[in-house]
Protein backbone atom coordinates (compact mmCIF):
# COMPACT_ATOMS: atom_id res chain seq x y z
CA UNK A 1 0.00 0.00 0.00
CA UNK A 2 1.28 3.42 -1.35
CA UNK A 3 2.73 5.87 1.84
CA UNK A 4 0.22 7.60 3.96
CA UNK A 5 -1.00 11.19 4.95
CA UNK A 6 -1.34 16.76 4.63
CA UNK A 7 -0.87 21.33 6.01
CA UNK A 8 -1.50 23.43 9.17
CA UNK A 9 -0.45 26.58 8.18
CA UNK A 10 -1.22 26.06 4.88
CA UNK A 11 -4.18 24.04 5.48
CA UNK A 12 -6.74 25.24 8.13
CA UNK A 13 -8.39 27.60 5.54
CA UNK A 14 -8.45 24.85 3.23
CA UNK A 15 -10.64 22.84 5.41
CA UNK A 16 -13.63 24.32 4.59
CA UNK A 17 -15.97 21.86 7.14
CA UNK A 18 -19.42 21.68 7.02
CA UNK A 19 -19.97 17.75 7.21
CA UNK A 20 -23.01 18.60 9.59
CA UNK A 21 -24.86 15.83 11.25
CA UNK A 22 -28.52 15.66 12.68
CA UNK A 23 -28.81 15.41 16.59
CA UNK A 24 -27.93 12.06 18.05
CA UNK A 25 -30.82 9.51 18.28
CA UNK A 26 -30.36 6.87 21.40
CA UNK A 27 -30.95 3.79 19.57
CA UNK A 28 -29.88 0.19 20.33
CA UNK A 29 -27.23 -0.70 18.19
CA UNK A 30 -25.71 -4.20 16.89
CA UNK A 31 -22.41 -4.25 15.09
CA UNK A 32 -22.86 -4.84 11.24
CA UNK A 33 -22.14 -8.55 10.00
CA UNK A 34 -19.03 -9.07 7.61
CA UNK A 35 -21.33 -8.78 4.43
CA UNK A 36 -23.27 -5.77 5.50
CA UNK A 37 -20.34 -3.88 5.97
CA UNK A 38 -18.25 -4.82 2.93
CA UNK A 39 -21.43 -3.51 1.26
CA UNK A 40 -21.17 -0.03 3.32
CA UNK A 41 -17.73 0.14 2.17
CA UNK A 42 -18.12 -0.50 -0.94
CA UNK A 43 -21.14 2.01 -1.53
CA UNK A 44 -19.63 5.32 -2.41
CA UNK A 45 -16.18 4.88 -4.72
CA UNK A 46 -13.84 7.43 -4.83
CA UNK A 47 -14.48 10.60 -7.08
CA UNK A 48 -12.64 10.97 -10.63
CA UNK A 49 -11.88 14.58 -9.90
CA UNK A 50 -8.34 13.69 -9.32
CA UNK A 51 -8.41 11.33 -12.43
CA UNK A 52 -10.12 8.24 -13.23
CA UNK A 53 -9.08 5.16 -10.94
CA UNK A 54 -8.26 1.91 -10.16
CA UNK A 55 -9.82 -0.48 -7.28
CA UNK A 56 -8.34 -2.50 -4.58
CA UNK A 57 -10.04 -5.35 -3.66
CA UNK A 58 -12.18 -4.86 0.04
CA UNK A 59 -9.86 -6.55 2.72
CA UNK A 60 -10.86 -6.62 6.32
CA UNK A 61 -8.60 -6.44 9.65
CA UNK A 62 -9.15 -6.72 13.05
CA UNK A 63 -7.74 -4.79 16.07
CA UNK A 64 -6.94 -1.25 14.26
CA UNK A 65 -6.35 2.22 15.47
CA UNK A 66 -7.52 4.42 13.55
CA UNK A 67 -4.68 7.25 12.63
CA UNK A 68 -6.48 10.62 12.54
CA UNK A 69 -3.30 13.03 12.50
CA UNK A 70 0.05 13.34 13.81
CA UNK A 71 2.29 14.65 16.90
CA UNK A 72 6.10 15.30 17.10
CA UNK A 73 6.10 11.29 17.79
CA UNK A 74 4.04 10.04 15.32
CA UNK A 75 0.74 8.97 14.56
CA UNK A 76 -1.77 9.75 16.92
CA UNK A 77 -4.48 7.20 17.23
CA UNK A 78 -8.20 6.44 18.83
CA UNK A 79 -8.71 3.06 20.22
CA UNK A 80 -8.81 -0.33 17.87
CA UNK A 81 -11.74 -1.27 16.66
CA UNK A 82 -12.97 -4.71 16.81
CA UNK A 83 -13.10 -4.90 12.83
CA UNK A 84 -12.21 -2.65 9.78
CA UNK A 85 -12.94 -2.72 6.31
CA UNK A 86 -10.95 -1.24 3.36
CA UNK A 87 -11.09 -0.47 0.51
CA UNK A 88 -7.93 1.21 -1.95
CA UNK A 89 -8.12 3.87 -5.22
CA UNK A 90 -4.89 4.54 -7.43
CA UNK A 91 -5.10 6.87 -9.62
CA UNK A 92 -1.98 7.31 -10.60
CA UNK A 93 1.74 6.70 -9.07
CA UNK A 94 1.62 9.87 -7.57
CA UNK A 95 -2.37 9.84 -6.27
CA UNK A 96 -4.17 7.41 -4.09
CA UNK A 97 -7.34 7.27 -1.83
CA UNK A 98 -9.11 4.73 0.79
CA UNK A 99 -11.96 4.50 2.19
CA UNK A 100 -12.51 2.58 6.12
CA UNK A 101 -14.93 1.59 8.33
CA UNK A 102 -13.60 0.73 11.88
CA UNK A 103 -16.42 -1.10 13.34
CA UNK A 104 -16.61 -1.49 17.57
CA UNK A 105 -18.45 -4.13 18.98
CA UNK A 106 -20.25 -2.44 21.75
CA UNK A 107 -21.63 1.19 22.15
CA UNK A 108 -19.46 1.85 24.93
CA UNK A 109 -16.44 1.61 23.08
CA UNK A 110 -17.48 3.44 20.22
CA UNK A 111 -18.53 6.30 22.95
CA UNK A 112 -14.57 5.87 23.77
CA UNK A 113 -13.34 6.22 20.59
CA UNK A 114 -15.59 9.48 19.99
CA UNK A 115 -14.25 10.38 23.22
CA UNK A 116 -10.75 10.22 22.20
CA UNK A 117 -11.26 11.67 18.89
CA UNK A 118 -12.66 14.97 20.53
CA UNK A 119 -9.85 15.37 23.52
CA UNK A 120 -6.93 13.06 22.67
CA UNK A 121 -6.27 13.54 19.30
CA UNK A 122 -4.33 17.51 19.34
CA UNK A 123 -3.58 17.82 15.76
CA UNK A 124 -0.71 20.34 16.46
CA UNK A 125 0.37 22.75 13.27
CA UNK A 126 3.48 20.81 14.28
CA UNK A 127 4.11 17.15 13.34
CA UNK A 128 6.20 14.47 12.92
CA UNK A 129 5.40 12.43 9.51
CA UNK A 130 6.69 8.29 9.25
CA UNK A 131 8.32 7.68 5.93
CA UNK A 132 8.48 4.23 4.53
CA UNK A 133 12.07 3.70 5.44
CA UNK A 134 10.70 3.76 9.21
CA UNK A 135 12.25 7.05 9.62
CA UNK A 136 10.12 10.63 10.56
CA UNK A 137 10.55 14.15 8.91
CA UNK A 138 8.93 17.46 9.65
CA UNK A 139 5.21 18.35 8.72
CA UNK A 140 3.47 20.78 8.44
CA UNK A 141 -0.64 19.91 9.90
CA UNK A 142 -4.28 21.99 9.83
CA UNK A 143 -7.55 20.33 11.09
CA UNK A 144 -10.73 21.42 12.60
CA UNK A 145 -13.98 19.76 13.67
CA UNK A 146 -16.44 19.29 11.14
CA UNK A 147 -19.55 19.67 12.98
CA UNK A 148 -20.79 21.59 16.49
CA UNK A 149 -21.12 18.19 18.43
CA UNK A 150 -17.18 17.39 17.99
CA UNK A 151 -18.01 14.37 16.04
CA UNK A 152 -16.15 14.46 13.06
CA UNK A 153 -12.51 15.74 12.42
CA UNK A 154 -10.56 16.86 9.21
CA UNK A 155 -7.16 16.99 8.92
CA UNK A 156 -4.74 18.27 6.01
CA UNK A 157 -1.10 17.58 6.81
CA UNK A 158 2.08 18.23 3.92
CA UNK A 159 6.08 16.75 4.34
CA UNK A 160 9.02 16.26 2.07
CA UNK A 161 10.45 12.71 1.91
CA UNK A 162 13.68 12.31 -0.19
CA UNK A 163 12.63 15.72 -2.28
CA UNK A 164 8.85 14.49 -2.84
CA UNK A 165 6.15 17.06 -0.88
CA UNK A 166 3.76 14.30 0.29
CA UNK A 167 -0.26 15.74 0.75
CA UNK A 168 -2.89 14.26 2.37
CA UNK A 169 -6.59 14.82 3.78
CA UNK A 170 -7.62 12.52 6.64
CA UNK A 171 -11.47 13.01 7.34
CA UNK A 172 -12.79 10.62 10.64
CA UNK A 173 -15.89 10.42 11.53
CA UNK A 174 -17.94 8.76 14.13
CA UNK A 175 -21.20 7.33 13.73
CA UNK A 176 -22.73 4.33 15.29
CA UNK A 177 -20.69 1.85 16.30
CA UNK A 178 -18.41 2.82 13.78
CA UNK A 179 -15.39 5.61 12.57
CA UNK A 180 -15.63 6.18 9.15
CA UNK A 181 -12.27 7.76 7.84
CA UNK A 182 -11.50 8.31 3.94
CA UNK A 183 -8.33 9.58 2.75
CA UNK A 184 -6.55 11.17 -0.32
CA UNK A 185 -3.10 11.50 -0.85
CA UNK A 186 -1.16 13.40 -3.57
CA UNK A 187 2.90 13.01 -3.69
CA UNK A 188 4.71 16.07 -5.77
CA UNK A 189 8.33 15.49 -7.19
CA UNK A 190 8.83 18.89 -8.34
CA UNK A 191 9.88 22.56 -6.33
CA UNK A 192 6.46 24.33 -5.58
CA UNK A 193 5.87 27.90 -4.72
CA UNK A 194 3.82 28.58 -1.22
CA UNK A 195 0.79 29.11 -3.72
CA UNK A 196 0.59 26.06 -5.57
CA UNK A 197 1.48 24.27 -1.66
CA UNK A 198 -2.17 25.66 -0.94
CA UNK A 199 -3.56 25.49 -3.71
CA UNK A 200 -2.83 21.62 -3.66
CA UNK A 201 -3.91 21.30 -0.18
CA UNK A 202 -7.17 22.86 -0.84
CA UNK A 203 -7.67 20.74 -4.26
CA UNK A 204 -6.85 17.25 -2.41
CA UNK A 205 -9.42 18.30 0.89
CA UNK A 206 -12.11 19.67 -1.12
CA UNK A 207 -11.87 16.19 -3.16
CA UNK A 208 -11.92 14.27 -0.25
CA UNK A 209 -14.56 16.34 2.16
CA UNK A 210 -17.28 15.83 -0.41
CA UNK A 211 -16.33 12.15 -0.83
CA UNK A 212 -15.99 11.68 3.12
CA UNK A 213 -19.88 13.64 3.56
CA UNK A 214 -21.10 10.89 0.78
CA UNK A 215 -19.54 8.02 2.73
CA UNK A 216 -20.55 9.20 6.08
CA UNK A 217 -24.91 9.33 4.53
CA UNK A 218 -24.42 5.85 3.13
CA UNK A 219 -23.76 4.66 6.69
CA UNK A 220 -26.25 6.34 8.28
CA UNK A 221 -28.52 5.11 5.33
CA UNK A 222 -28.00 1.42 7.02
CA UNK A 223 -29.91 2.63 10.02
CA UNK A 224 -27.14 3.27 11.90
CA UNK A 225 -27.50 6.72 12.41
CA UNK A 226 -26.47 8.68 15.77
CA UNK A 227 -23.20 9.37 17.77
CA UNK A 228 -22.03 7.06 20.32
CA UNK A 229 -22.82 9.36 23.21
Amino acid sequence: MTTKRMIGALGVAALALSLTAPAATAADQGPMGPQMLEQTVLRVQMPTTLGPWQQYLYRVDKNEAPTVCYSMKGDLTLPKAAVVGTVNYQVDLNTNGSVSIFQYATKEKAAAALDALRTKTPCSDQAKHPTENETMVAADQGSDFTDATESGKGVNVTYVDNGVRGYEAIFTTQRGLAIVQTEVRQFVKRAQTLKQQQDNVSRISAVNQKWHAKVVKAYQSFGVEGTAS
